[in-house]
């Protein structure tokens, strides 16, 4: 049985920024399943102009490592322009907020269902974006 968005917020469009194509795939897999539609990206500057380009996108999901701009900066810098965005950080190292306001995130490993009620909580809890 396949989860489908039970409102139109959590179809939203998740954008996912990995710069590891295996994990981008997965995860973009285990989201389009569950009825969200999923733009992936490599890098933070193409996260920020697809951001930029796409008021549809209701969700960014990062790694906290990236090469150049890091997970958390990135998150910072599309809430400049974007406060209300979703965030939600997926690394396998500890994660220190830094102010960024609220922000969801899953420690790797996670399994398929934990992302997808994880998505759906911050897609519709108003309080945690």
């Amino acid at each position: 049985m396949v989860n489908r968005p039970r409102d139109a917020a959590e179809g939203a469009i998740v954008l996912i920024v990995e710069d590891e194509a295996i994990v981008c795939a997965f995860l973009a897999k285990v989201l389009e399943r569950a009825g969200h539609p999923v733009v992936c990206v490599e890098t933070s500057a193409d996260a920020l102009e697809r951001l930029a380009d796409n008021p549809s996108i209701g969700l960014l999901i990062t790694d906290l490592t990236l090469p150049g701009i890091d997970g958390l900066e990135l998150i910072r810098r599309a809430r400049e322009h974007r406060e209300r965005l979703a965030a939600l950080v997926v690394s396998g190292y500890a994660l220190d907020e830094r102010g960024l306001g609220p922000i969801g995130f899953l420690q790797k490993p996670f399994s398929a269902h934990t992302l997808v009620e994880k998505v759906r909580e911050l897609l519709t809890d108003p309080s945690r974006r």
